[in-house]
């Protein structure tokens, strides 16, 4: 299951960097809280997924970041096919320099076919910028 589900965050990745923000929502169930410290914002459909990635993504680049790579730090066992997902992520930029961009915990359920993301709590974020629609869709949560 560990390496499934690695395999799966690093696939993850790639599609963020490439823009492929469907396919990384196509595993998410909505309303999908994401939590950001004290902050929540509750994503309610694949358009605010798309809008929030779109950020991200942005974001990244914007930061120089050339590549994504996540590192499970913790799994738990599944019970009633829910489970948990701790993960850091790390990036490099265009200068080859190393950086922790988050810690993350993602809520899931196991589906036939991998897992399904329900919830999202980013405990630690190294890029803190936040663009002024997302801060609209927390403040409405």
């Amino acid at each position: 299951m560990f390496s499934k589900i690695a395999s799966q965050l690093c696939t993850r990745a790639e599609w963020l960097l490439a823009g492929r923000f469907d396919a990384i929502l196509a595993d998410h169930r909505f309303p999908l809280p994401v939590d950001f410290g004290a902050s929540r914002l509750v994503v309610r459909t694949a358009d605010e997924g798309r809008m929030l990635l779109s950020h991200l993504r942005a974001t990244y680049a914007g930061h120089g970041v050339r590549t994504l790579m996540p590192t499970i730090t913790a799994l738990d066992l599944p019970r009633g096919g829910r489970f948990r997902i701790w993960a850091d992520w790390h990036g490099t930029t265009r200068e080859g320099s190393p950086l922790h961009l988050a810690s993350v915990i993602y809520y899931c359920r196991q589906v036939p076919g991998g897992l399904r993301i329900e919830m999202v709590d980013c405990t630690r974020l190294l890029i803190r910028d936040l663009h002024p629609e997302l801060v609209a869709l927390a403040l409405s949560a």
